[in-house]
């Protein structure tokens, strides 16, 4: 039975792995890349809380980076400058679009929806989450495979 060798993270080890994290290589890359099989890998993240939080680390700054893009474009940005005037970053106008995504997905809003049916009952007050909808969607679907 081959035995295995003991690895021992180094500082630049863990820079490493911090990046590949943020760049969201998949875990069999990343121990590939840092010469140590996936297995071994898996392992040592499973009892050592430093390369847990190490890559955490990384995948959070990743996230960061990209909700922070995302604001900026939802809500705008003002110019940057540098001490000497110099343009380093242009004004971004806000965008309705992306402003209602963000606040569709990180603030939790409920979509209020209408019902209107034609006859007698008029129109009924429906407030459902998206994923109630798309269940409702589902339902609705396999009814109509049934009846197919």
């Amino acid at each position: 039975m081959p035995r295995k060798r003991k690895v021992k993270f180094t500082p630049e080890m863990l820079k490493m792995l911090e990046n590949l994290a943020a760049i969201r290589l998949p875990q069999e890359d990343m121990a590939t890349v840092l010469g140590i099989s996936r297995p071994t890998f898996q392992e040592m993240l499973a009892s050592d809380e430093t390369l847990r939080q190490t890559l955490n680390s990384g995948r959070s700054r990743s996230k960061l980076k990209v909700f922070k893009t995302l604001y900026d474009s939802a809500f705008g940005r003002e110019a940057v400058y540098d001490k000497n005037g110099k343009l380093l970053k242009a004004e971004q106008p806000p965008s309705e679009r992306l402003m209602m995504y963000w606040c569709d997905t990180q603030e939790a809003f409920v979509k209020a929806s209408k019902l209107e049916v034609t006859g007698t009952i008029g129109v009924k007050e429906v407030a459902q989450t998206e994923e109630e909808l798309l269940a409702e969607l589902e339902e609705l679907r396999k009814l109509r495979d049934d009846k197919e």
